[in-house]
């Protein structure tokens, strides 16, 4: 684990400080993962909305 983050005697408060920020950054890009990915759903969900809306209207009109 030394070797993992380069120093030797490092101490046990910076140690923990660093693994609680890898932690943390995991966490952030983990949910922006999520938050685009449920953005995405929504778009293609509103784009078959549109899609449907404009069939009926299409078949109103005939």
């Amino acid at each position: 684990m030394e070797r993992f983050w380069g120093y030797k005697d490092e101490s046990r408060l910076l140690r923990t400080l660093r693994i609680t920020a890898s932690i943390i950054i995991i966490i952030l890009m983990a949910s922006l993962i999520l938050i685009s990915g449920r953005d995405l759903v929504n778009q293609q969900a509103s784009i078959q909305q549109y899609r449907e809306t404009k069939t009926t209207f299409l078949l109103q009109i005939f």
